[in-house]
């Protein structure tokens, strides 16, 4: 199948008439497939939600999928990555307020205890 589909625009008794309606225009899916992976890079969940929603247009018009296939893993790589990031600066916080509260008033390099582990602040 072709990546190109066929939209009647006029048809009599059920047949398109020779030399009228009919306008041919090439599917979006490639596009889409390369927009998918540019997101994919910069704001991962976005583009690995149009890798595959490309990836559904690409295997319904039976064009090749590719760019959209390196989209979603990219985009599933990446949204794994900002998961993980979000969970560890989440566990790091309650550390960061407890030394802020610790040093408050005292010199730059005094040493606090925070969670059993010596610091200095900052």
């Amino acid at each position: 199948m072709s990546n190109y589909q066929f939209h009647d625009t006029e048809v009599k008794n059920g047949n398109r008439m020779p030399g009228e309606g009919g306008v041919v225009q090439r599917s979006s899916g490639r596009a889409l497939s390369i927009t998918g992976v540019v997101l994919a890079f910069l704001i991962s969940p976005v583009g690995l939600i149009i890798s595959i929603v490309a990836m559904v247009k690409a295997r319904r018009s039976g064009t090749g999928n590719g760019l959209a296939l390196a989209g979603i893993i990219v985009g599933l790589l990446g949204t794994a990555i900002l998961v993980v990031g979000a969970f560890v600066v989440m566990s790091l916080v309650p550390n960061f307020i407890e030394l802020t509260e610790q040093c408050q008033g005292l010199a730059s390099g005094a040493p606090v205890e925070v969670n059993g582990a010596k610091v200095q602040c900052p």
